[in-house]
């Protein structure tokens, strides 16, 4: 297993990307499973940083100033040394036709901001092992034709490091012609997931079609003709096992070449995502859930106070769409906390009380500002830190609160004024009575003799 599974263990990851807060953000990712990252903050530095040393993996930003991620791809795949190196380019861009782009520059994978730690981690190490897989066979081929003499020790060897590879790993790896008619290689953990046995892929290569789901079958016969053609392939389907029971498998296909161009045969892995495909559909749930909600939801980063996630409630309350404010931090928005000493003060005493509710005055985009009542949250995952604040704005209640104490102050004013006025009406008549008194006459006014308590 020797060379193979060491570099699963370890590989040098080369990093570009001209934001520093995403370059130090992946790099921390990956650093934690072990492997070497190198950074680069542009396409011209990308290159050069290539050149010294070739990495084992390229995670490459698509917008960057001079040299794009598209341009850095398309030289890095021309080259024949750089050639193999897995490309994964990172983009905030969603759309059809900046996938098309990069996948016909080379990339093998593309994945969107912001970056999902899980599915980096995936797609990080399948790239690797395909690589691995590929540099072996490379090695093989070579290995048998400048060594015949050696041939069958090497075919033993070969066959060994094979089986072991096959034993240790839970994804399915497979290898036929471009025609899928014959099928050079399955390893075991086919029979786990398609729940068919290998004998029966060896001698029809095509019969884990039959457990395809109906409604995906028409679009990967589909793919499966464009296999002929020499182009790679990454998708998603569902299968039915013989047990009723429906996975998710995640399949890709890369060809392998000839000297002349032909494609020789094709090699990829199939895994199976069902677990993955259930905490996506969850996750869709919940980003309703956030839509949905009438106050706005935010994740920031303490560290940076960058906004790493924002519901639509929040963008339509400060007038920014979702892209501009994931490029923007709380200290572009709350007036109330100047700067980045007055943040990380914030912060600290955030993480002692663990959550907080206080009212802040927010900038809009258009200039105007805001109340708002912010309930605020620390949460860790997965060793990383970070602050939900859920806002509310309270603009229109605090003008409601301060036009009330302005009319109960007023009423305060005139029932002072009535009041001194009822009492020297009654004491008017209080003396028009005593003068009565004195000529004998009756009171004119008996309502006003008791109770009374002369002013002194």
């Amino acid at each position: 297993m020797g060379k193979i599974m060491e570099q699963t263990k370890q590989a040098t990851i080369l990093v570009v990307d001209d934001d520093d807060a995403s370059r130090k953000l992946l790099k921390k990712m990956l650093s934690v499973e072990g492997h070497a990252v190198r950074t680069a903050a542009s396409g011209e530095e990308a290159l050069a940083s290539v050149v010294e040393q070739l990495p084992d993996l390229i995670l490459l930003d698509i917008l960057m100033p001079g040299i794009d991620g598209f341009e850095v791809t398309r030289r890095l795949k021309a080259d024949a040394r750089s050639h193999p190196v897995p490309i994964i380019l990172v983009t905030s861009m969603d759309d059809r036709e900046s996938r098309l782009k990069g996948l016909e520059a080379g990339a093998e994978e593309l994945l969107n901001k912001p970056v999902d730690r899980a599915e980096l981690l995936v797609r990080v190490r399948n790239l690797l092992k395909l690589k691995e897989y590929q540099d072996f066979l490379a090695d093989h081929n070579r290995i048998l034709e400048e060594q015949v003499a050696a041939r069958t020790a090497k075919l033993r060897e070969s066959e060994e490091r094979s089986r072991l590879i096959a034993e240790t790993i839970t994804e399915v790896f497979w290898m036929t012609d471009a025609q899928i008619g014959k099928m050079f290689y399955i390893s075991p953990a086919y029979e786990r997931i398609w729940g068919r046995s290998l004998q029966s892929l060896y001698e029809n290569p095509r019969s884990f079609i039959e457990a395809i789901h109906p409604d995906d079958l028409a679009r990967m016969l589909a793919v499966f003709e464009l296999q002929k053609t020499g182009q790679p392939f990454d998708h998603e389907y569902r299968i039915t096992k013989p047990d009723g029971t429906l996975r998710w498998i995640w399949d890709r296909g890369y060809p392998i070449h000839e000297p002349t161009g032909e494609v020789l045969r094709y090699a990829g892995i199939a895994q199976d995502i069902t677990e993955r495909k259930q905490t996506e559909i969850k996750l869709q749930l919940f980003r309703q859930l956030l839509d949905h909600s009438r106050d706005g939801i935010a994740i920031v980063d303490p560290g940076t106070s960058r906004f790493l996630d924002v519901n639509e409630a929040l963008c339509n309350h400060l007038g920014y769409t979702r892209d501009e404010l994931l490029q923007r931090g709380v200290l572009d928005i709350q007036t109330d906390i100047p700067d980045v000493a007055a943040w990380q003060a914030h912060q600290q005493e955030l993480r002692k009380q663990g959550a907080a509710l206080m009212e802040l005055e927010s900038l809009h985009k258009d200039g105007s500002r805001s109340s708002d009542e912010i309930s605020i949250q620390y949460a860790a995952l997965d060793n990383h830190d970070f602050v939900i604040a859920v806002v509310r704005d309270i603009t229109e209640r605090k003008r409601t609160e301060a036009r009330l104490a302005e009319h109960i102050q007023e009423l305060r004013r005139w029932h002072e004024i009535t009041s001194g006025r009822e009492k020297r009406i009654l004491s008017i008549k209080h003396e028009v009575n005593e003068l009565l008194a004195k000529a004998g006459q009756p009171p004119r006014y008996p309502s006003a003799e008791l109770p009374y308590k002369k002013e002194e």
